[in-house]
């Protein structure tokens, strides 16, 4: 048992970046499935649109 605990160790210290790519992907699926909304319940869409307002009067 011991050996395998050495084996998984090297083989996690071999492949990080692998190991990088599915967390990455798993957070797109994680986020995919939380509700569109931040924590104060406004939808992104309305913050971009409220970024954009305010990017379009300061260059008007």
């Amino acid at each position: 048992m011991a050996v395998e605990g050495q084996r998984d160790a090297k083989n996690a210290a071999l492949i990080p970046s692998i190991r990088t790519l599915v967390d990455s992907k798993l957070r797109v699926i994680s986020t995919v499935d939380r509700p569109p909304w931040n924590s104060i319940g406004v939808p992104p869409s309305k913050l971009l649109l409220k970024g954009c307002r305010k990017y379009s009067s300061i260059h008007e």
